[in-house]
C-alpha cells in the first residue's frame, strides 16, 4: 500500500466518523499557521516507513509510524472542567478513529482499488496535551504502527 493510499485512508476514516473535524497532512509548524479555526482538529504527522523483506520471501512489508494530534479548542483561562471535558471528547474521538481503521482493516475496498487486506494496526499509543499550540488546544497524541500488505508490481521490473 502506497503513501497516498495509507494517507487517504486516515483521511477518509477521520471524515467518516466526523466531517466537521478540520483534517491536515502537515507538520505541527505549518498546521498552527493554517487560517481555518474550526474546533476540532486532527493533524497526521508527515508518514514515515520502516520496510523489510519477509523471511525467504521477496516481498516487500510497509510498516507507517503513524503520529497524529487530536485537539480542541481550550480557553487561555485556568477552566480545569472544561479542559477535562475537551480530554473526554477527544478520547473518544481518537478512540472511534482506532476502532474503525481496525474495521477497515478486515475489509476490502475494490472501487477505489484500494485493498487494506491484511493491515495491521500495533502499539497504539495516547498521551494527553493540555493547552499546546498558538491557539491554546487540548486533545491527545496518539501514535501506532501501521503495517501494510505489499501491493508491489514485482513484474513490472522484467518489463524492460
Amino acid at each position: 500500500m502506497s503513501h497516498l493510499a495509507v494517507r487517504i485512508l486516515i483521511e477518509d476514516t477521520i471524515k467518516a466518523i466526523d466531517d466537521s473535524v478540520l483534517f491536515a497532512y502537515a507538520r505541527a509548524s505549518d498546521f498552527n499557521s493554517l487560517g481555518i479555526k474550526e474546533d476540532k482538529r486532527v493533524r497526521l504527522d508527515p508518514l514515515r516507513q520502516t520496510l523489510d523483506f519477509g523471511p525467504d520471501s521477496y516481498n516487500l512489508t510497509k510498516q507507517y509510524q503513524i503520529g497524529m494530534v487530536f485537539y480542541k479548542l481550550d480557553s487561555m483561562e485556568g477552566a480545569e472542567q472544561d479542559t477535562a471535558l475537551i480530554l473526554d471528547e477527544m478520547d473518544s474521538l481518537s478512540d472511534s478513529f482506532i476502532n474503525k481503521l481496525n474495521i477497515f482493516s478486515f475489509t476490502e475496498d475494490t472501487t477505489d482499488q484500494l485493498s487494506t487486506q491484511n493491515t495491521e494496526i500495533t502499539s497504539i499509543r495516547k498521551d494527553p496535551v493540555i493547552k499546546v499550540t498558538t491557539d491554546c488546544c487540548t486533545g491527545f497524541i496518539v501514535q501506532f504502527n501501521f503495517t501494510v500488505p505489499d501491493t508491489f508490481n514485482y513484474c513490472a521490473l522484467y518489463d524492460r
